[in-house]
Formats: C-alpha cells, structure tokens, sequence
C-alpha cells in the first residue's frame, strides 16, 4: 500500500499516471487542506484530488457530493 503524498495538482498526476500506476485508489474525504497549492473551493481541491484516480482500475470514496466529479475522471 502506497499513499500519494504530492499535494500540487500536476504532482499528484505524475505520481499516479508517470510513476505508480495504482490499480486501487481511495479518497477518503475532500476538505479544506493545502489550499494554497491545490485550490482555494472544496471543488478545486476535489478536481485536484482526481489526478490521483486510477485510469483502469478500481476506486473508492466516502464523498458524495463530489462523486460526480470523482466518476467522470
């Protein structure tokens, strides 16, 4: 098990897609965190948590409210 601890937005992206290539991800909640890099709304910070989703694979998540974002990446 491997947690991604990159909290810029294209970091994230090149750690899941350029370097780990998960098959499993996991977002356990979005929330007011690293704002200064990963955006100033809860949305923002959801979209960037996205870089982290797994292209073929599996995922899992407890938020609801940003699941539609989660589901189209």
């Amino acid at each position: 098990m491997i947690e991604c601890m990159a909290i810029h937005p294209h970091l994230q992206y090149i750690s899941q897609h350029k370097m780990l290539n998960a098959d499993i991800g996991v977002i356990t909640n979005v929330r007011m965190d690293h704002d200064d890099v990963m955006g100033s709304t809860l949305s923002n910070i959801a979209n960037s948590l996205s870089n982290t989703i797994p292209k073929k694979g599996y995922f899992f998540t407890t938020e609801s409210t940003y699941f539609s974002l989660f589901e189209r990446t």
